[in-house]
Order: C-alpha cells, then sequence, then structure tokens
C-alpha cells in the first residue's frame, strides 16, 4: 500500500507526523485482532457506534454492500493471504460534485485496512484514517474546501485535471492499529433525511447490519463541528462555474458494517500474584477497568475452582483485592475477572504467577561490577530465578563481572511466571 503513495508522499509523512504531534483520538477504541487475517475485527466512535472490519461473502460482494466490487477479491472462499483483497474498508463515505466548467471534485473520508507494501503478507497489515480531496481546478488561485471533519485552504493551485490533490492518513505503521484513533474521522457520519439531522435506521442485507448501503446518495448528520457542516464545499475561482466561485453538495454515499455485539468495557489484570508458605497462600489481584461507552460503572469479582467469588475494592478505575487459599498446594492456575456492570457481564482469565521482588540492583563502578538480588514469595517450591539477559541467580543473588556499561535496569523473571523490573543504582567513581 505505502508503495501506492508515492505521488503524495511528502503531504502523507507530513500529515501523519503533524497529527500524531498535536490531534486528539476522534475514535474511541480499536477491537481485538482477528487471528484469521491480522486486521482489528471493529473500530468505534465516541458515540458507541462500532464498526467491522467489512470483509464480503459472495452476496455481499455481488451487492456492493462492502464497498468492494469482483475485481477487488481474488477468490471464494477468501483465505489469508492467498485469496485476500488488498484493501477492506470499516467506513466509507464519499462526496462527488460535476463541476460546472469540466471535470469533477471528489471527496473520501474512510478507516481501511491494507498492507504496506500492497500486496497481502504476514505482519504487513495497516489500518489508516483517511481524508483524500482530488479536485479538477478550472482556473489557477486560492481553494478552500469545507467537509464534515475540517476545512483546508490550497494556495498557489495551477488550472488543470487534478489541480488539488491532497491525502491525509493517520495509521499506517504495520501491527499498529491504534494510529488511526488519533485521525480526524470520529465520530462516524450517519445518513439522514436532511443535513444534520436525526440518522437513519440502520439497514439490513444478507443477514448483516449496516449503516448504510454505499450506493444511494443522502444528506449526513455527525459533524463535530455542527450540523451546518455536513457538506462537501469547495470555494475558488470559476469553481461553480464562470464568475461563480463556490459550489457545494450535501449527498453522501455512506458504508459501514455494523458491530452488533456487546463491547466490554476494558479491563486489564495488572497483577495477580501469589505468596506461599507451609501454613498457606494468599494471592493478590490488581486490575484497571474503565466503563465502556453506554456501559455502567464497573463492579468486579475474582473467581476460580479453589476460592469463593470475592469482590476487588475500588479507587477509581485501580482495582484489587486478596484471596486466601487454605491449602498451598492447591493454588489455580488462572483466575477469572468478570465485570458485572456490563450488559452481559464480561470476563477476562489470567495466569496466577509468583510475587517476585527485587530488593537490590546496584552497578559499582569502580570494580564494573552488577550485583542483583531477588526473591520469590513462593516459599513453598522456590523457582527458578533469572535476570534477563545476564542468566540464572544462585540462591537469589547474581554477580556480573566486567561490565563496562551499565544497564539502566534489570528484569528478574521466574520461573513460576513472576516478573520484577528495578532500575539500576550507580556508586559513581571519586567524590
Amino acid at each position: 500500500m505505502l508503495a501506492r503513495y508515492s505521488k503524495h508522499c511528502v503531504v502523507l509523512i507530513f500529515a501523519i507526523v503533524l497529527a500524531s504531534l498535536t490531534a486528539e483520538a476522534q475514535l474511541a477504541r480499536v477491537g481485538p485482532v482477528d487471528p484469521a487475517n491480522g486486521f482489528p475485527t471493529w473500530y468505534q466512535d465516541q458515540n458507541g457506534l462500532a464498526l467491522d472490519f467489512c470483509l464480503p461473502d459472495q452476496i455481499d460482494l455481488a451487492n456492493g454492500i462492502c464497498l468492494l466490487v469482483p475485481g477487488n477479491v481474488p477468490g471464494f472462499p477468501i483465505i489469508f493471504p492467498t485469496s485476500f483483497p488488498q484493501e477492506v474498508f470499516y467506513y466509507n463515505v464519499t462526496g462527488i460534485i460535476n463541476l460546472p466548467l469540466g471535470g469533477t471534485a471528489k471527496l473520501e473520508l474512510s478507516e481501511e485496512g491494507a498492507f504496506a507494501m500492497a500486496l497481502p503478507a504476514p505482519g504487513d497489515q495497516i489500518t489508516f484514517n483517511r481524508i483524500r480531496m482530488i479536485v479538477d481546478t478550472p482556473s489557477a488561485g486560492t481553494y478552500r474546501i469545507v467537509h464534515p471533519y475540517g476545512e483546508k485552504t490550497f494556495t498557489n493551485v495551477l488550472a488543470g485535471n487534478r489541480g488539488i490533490a491532497y491525502t491525509e492518513d493517520i495509521g499506517v505503521a504495520p501491527g499498529i492499529f491504534t494510529g488511526s484513533l488519533h485521525g480526524r474521522l470520529g465520530p462516524f457520519l450517519r445518513p439522514s433525511a436532511t443535513r444534520g439531522g436525526a440518522p437513519a435506521d440502520f439497514i439490513t442485507s444478507n443477514g448483516k447490519t449496516y449503516i448504510g448501503d454505499a450506493a444511494t446518495l443522502a444528506p449526513v448528520t455527525g459533524s463535530p463541528f455542527g450540523a451546518a457542516q455536513n457538506v462537501f464545499r469547495i470555494e475558488g475561482p470559476n469553481i461553480g462555474g464562470a464568475g461563480v466561485n463556490f459550489i457545494e453538495t450535501e449527498l453522501f454515499t455512506v458504508m459501514g458494517r455494523v458491530h452488533t455485539d456487546p463491547i466490554p468495557s476494558p479491563l486489564t489484570v495488572d497483577r495477580n500474584s501469589y505468596r506461599r508458605d507451609p501454613s498457606g497462600a494468599k494471592i493478590d489481584v490488581f486490575a484497571t477497568v474503565i466503563a465502556g461507552i453506554g456501559m455502567n460503572p464497573p463492579v468486579v469479582s475474582v473467581s476460580s475452582p479453589v476460592f469463593a467469588t470475592k469482590d476487588l475494592d475500588k479507587a477509581g478505575s485501580k482495582f484489587h483485592t486478596e484471596v486466601g487459599v487454605a491449602d498451598p498446594e492447591q493454588l489455580p492456575a488462572e483466575v477469572t475477572l468478570t465485570n458485572s456492570g456490563d450488559i452481559p457481564p464480561s470476563s477476562v482469565i489470567a495466569a496466577t504467577a509468583d510475587e517476585v521482588i527485587i530488593s537490590k540492583a546496584e552497578y559499582d563502578a569502580a570494580t564494573t561490577t552488577l550485583t542483583v538480588q531477588a526473591e520469590s514469595r513462593d516459599l513453598l517450591h522456590p523457582p527458578t530465578l533469572t535476570v534477563v539477559g545476564f542468566g540464572n541467580m544462585n540462591n537469589g543473588v547474581l554477580v556480573v563481572n566486567s561490565l563496562p556499561v551499565p544497564p539502566p535496569n534489570v528484569t528478574v523473571t521466574s520461573s513460576a511466571g513472576g516478573k520484577d523490573v528495578k532500575s539500576v543504582a550507580v556508586i559513581s567513581v571519586g567524590p
């Protein structure tokens, strides 16, 4: 895909860098990656509307509902990467104006999935948030384009075919699917009976739900700048005909397959660690939970076959509880955290690991020696501890000699799954 950008690469690079420095996220969340193709399953806007990766079946393709046509799909069944399309859309809004003096003007607003080097390949998946404007300009001069997500002025434009050819893609980096959250396209526009009016009902095609049929022209609603800006407007010399310096349309085609399954609130297990000795065991569970769009405040509990369900204490978005296990030999290999604030309740499974504590990470510059001390709080079956990059510890100690430069920090891992990280303290030479 990047190979096809060469004509506008300066614009694209500038747009991506500028957006990374200044833009606020306009989409809210990105869904989990589908292991079958390596793309996120959905993107969600700030209103809670989530749109799926619109990969068509044969009926969808014939209906054009996913914006792809038969030439875009190598064949069925679609199998990654051999018969996979080079691009697939989550969202697209297109406005086209036929200009009175000849030529056309086209606006494309889309959330897309494609490949960095054009052809489908594992690890090459990209997603991007795109604004594209292609305008045949009747006269030289300055042009201003207004669209639902903003506006842009072009100076020193020459007259002619594709006098304005601008593309802004936010995202693009292979495998980093959060990048396009920072594009300007959000919230998702919806078809409407009038510009900025109430959104039209979803439509159904081939048993799936869509915001539009990708072919029918309609006004739209949803611009973050208000109803008046749900438009594609061009201001420039003679753009609307001889002596007429503006032209606009409020009619667009709109495409997007609606994600109809519930989306759980984000729940991150920060730590699920145990400590034990012959007399018993304790498990500490730490989590961060933020209510999803439209969801109730989180209510989080932890359960396993070994102990009764217990609610976690809450402070803001942070949760914690400690669970006792009477028989230290019966620690659960994993626990289940459930957020009953979600409808339906959502759950996450977390592996249980021993608690590891680094008590010393010190570098002596005079002797060029690194000393690391650590312990596992599994005192019943002490695991092997390893200083990553340096080797196994002996009785909780590792000394590394003749190390000319100290590392900024050290990581100690345990054969029982635990881990700790500590900054290295440097003992300097001289005063």
